[in-house]
């Protein structure tokens, strides 16, 4: 795990308060590579922000159906 980090990474807390953001550029279909790169390998890395992620994504999407 240690060998897929980097110095200007995200921690937890800094991800909490983007994460809604993110999360409704990933249900309106936004190309999220381009997006905040440094939240998609945290994302990677953490399983805890990633199901809060999905969760996110998954209610948005349903809310708009």
């Amino acid at each position: 795990m240690l060998a897929h980090t980097s110095e200007n990474e995200l921690d937890c807390g800094q991800v909490d308060e983007l994460l809604d953001a993110y999360a409704e550029a990933a249900a309106e279909g936004e190309d999220l590579s381009s997006i905040l790169p440094q939240m998609r390998q945290h994302l990677a890395l953490c399983h805890d922000c990633l199901d809060e992620f999905s969760s996110l994504v998954r209610m948005l999407k349903a809310d708009r159906a």
